[in-house]
Formats: C-alpha cells, sequence, structure tokens
C-alpha cells in the first residue's frame, strides 16, 4: 500500500507540472457568438466585415484595441469569431471595466 501511496503523490506532482506548463501556453483568445439583425429586425444573411473595439470607458471612452474580422459568414443572423486572431489581445489590462463595440460593415 505505500508504493500505491507514493505512486499517487508522484502522479499529483506531475499533473499539477502540466497543468502550469498548459496555462502558460494558453493563447489570449475570447470566442464571441453574436447575432445581427437589420432595423426591422430581419436576421442578416452572407458575408459581413465586422470591427470590434473595447473602451475604457461606457460613454465617451478612449479606443484601446481595435480589430476587422473581413467576411464574416452570417447565417440567420448568428457568427461567430476570435477576438484577438487578428490583433493581439496579449498586452490588454482586464483589471479595468472594458465596453465592447461592434460595427457591420461601414
Amino acid at each position: 500500500m505505500a508504493n500505491r501511496g507514493w505512486q499517487c503523490c508522484l502522479l499529483s506532482a506531475v499533473c499539477c507540472a502540466l497543468a502550469g506548463a498548459a496555462h502558460a501556453q494558453i493563447p489570449h483568445l475570447i470566442r464571441y457568438q453574436g447575432q445581427a439583425v437589420d432595423a426591422n429586425g430581419v436576421p442578416l444573411e452572407g458575408p459581413y466585415n465586422i470591427t470590434f473595439r473595447l473602451y475604457d470607458a461606457e460613454a465617451a471612452g478612449i479606443v484601446i484595441w481595435q480589430e476587422t474580422h473581413n467576411a464574416v459568414p452570417i447565417s440567420k443572423g448568428h457568427f461567430s469569431v476570435l477576438l484577438g486572431s487578428v490583433t493581439s489581445l496579449d498586452t490588454m489590462n482586464w483589471d479595468q471595466l472594458r465596453w465592447l463595440s461592434i460595427q457591420l460593415n461601414t
């Protein structure tokens, strides 16, 4: 039985070491899924250029990050993108509140 306890401790140590290594390699991406409709509430269809911006304040804020995804497929109004895949989010300070804006085409 003593041998089994040693194996469990070793396995725990290896798992903790691997978890720490894996955590350091995780990319800083945010999956964003949204629904886009026109002024009448009709779901959009087709490819759209979508620009995402993060601001430092809810009103009259300064843009602190921005990226545009070109020709994003929208089907029945639904779309999905990975924020940070065009413009890195690695330097973003997440200790403060951020506000997101989304712009389709122009």
